[in-house]
């Protein structure tokens, strides 16, 4: 795994806890927002990437989560379509 791509999970996992924190700090609330602000990122990423999602070797599904957890990191390992 590339040390952006562990960055990556690392913070998705910790804005994720957030939500099993109950806390009313502001801090955890900025998190919460931001988890779903990436999910949506990530799943606007998947909906337009899926062609090429289709087209590389492997399973379909198994890129489309990849992609939902490490987004425009795991396209970037992709190879390209022709």
């Amino acid at each position: 795994m590339s040390p952006a791509k562990a960055a990556g999970l690392a913070f998705l996992a910790t804005a994720f806890a957030a939500f099993f924190v109950d806390s009313s700090h502001g801090l955890f609330a900025l998190l919460r927002v931001i988890f779903w602000l990436i999910l949506a990122a990530h799943a606007i990423e998947a909906a337009v990437s899926l062609p090429r999602l289709r087209a590389a070797p492997g399973s379909t599904l198994g890129h489309l989560a990849k992609v939902m957890i490490f987004g425009v990191f795991h396209l970037r390992e992709l190879p390209k379509a022709t």
